[in-house]
């Protein structure tokens, strides 16, 4: 039996998963229902790219989610950031200012909604480096992405996140993306870093065969 892990047997693994977990109440294209309130934030134009993908697949795994699922893009011009509220249906975006993302996700955590546990906000940041010069413009994300995590008022909730980075390896960003890898292999030892983020998942378009990928799709579904 070989154990070579692939990008498609991950996928399927993840799937087989989902289709076991409450199959018999909800059918074989849901999962399980989501615990505790969560966002999906896409830093960066790159990454709003991935919105259509990702909500619809959330959406035929949380059909009945469709209110309590929400997406927002932060778009950075030097210091400002910038946030848009991204409809479930791809729609166009909605500008929000600073105060009404914190009451989107204040409302994640009212008694209309249906989350079983309140005790946790889970963040989930997307962020692709296909647009990137250099690894400058990575770690520029951080301190942007502490700023988000305070402006949510993270003295007084529980917060878990993770940033899942879409690694770029085409053969012209070959060194901004090796540099990219160098500064994520002392991220323990980065204080800048994990102040940021509790975790990294990095997803390359580059397969263990060496083959580069024409698109995110395949990443977009493991998202």
């Amino acid at each position: 039996m070989s154990t070579t892990l692939t990008i498609q047997s991950l996928i399927e693994h993840f799937e087989n998963q989902l289709y076991r977990i409450d199959r018999q109440n909800l059918g074989d294209i849901a999962g399980r229902e989501p615990q505790f309130p969560q966002l999906v934030i896409y830093l960066g134009g790159n990454a709003r790219n991935a919105h259509q993908a990702v909500s619809a697949s959330l959406l035929q795994t949380w059909p009945q989610y469709q209110a309590e699922l929400k997406f927002l893009w932060v778009q950075a011009n030097g210091e400002k950031l910038s946030f848009s509220q991204l409809p479930c249906d791809g729609d166009q975006p909605i500008a929000v200012s600073e105060e009404e993302v914190r009451e989107i996700a204040s409302a994640l955590f009212g008694t209309r909604m249906h989350f079983s546990d309140r005790s946790k906000l889970l963040i989930y940041y997307v962020l692709d480096t296909t647009s990137f010069a250099g690894a400058e413009e990575f770690t520029a994300w951080l301190p942007r992405i502490r700023r988000v995590k305070d402006m949510l008022c993270t003295s007084s909730t529980d917060m878990l996140d993770v940033l899942y980075l879409l690694l770029n390896e085409n053969l012209n960003r070959q060194k901004t993306a090796s540099a990219i890898r160098n500064h994520l292999s002392g991220f323990y030892q980065n204080n800048d870093a994990r102040q940021a983020v509790d975790n990294i998942l990095l997803l390359s378009n580059r397969r263990s065969d060496n083959a580069i990928l024409e698109d995110w799709d395949i990443c977009y579904k493991i998202l």
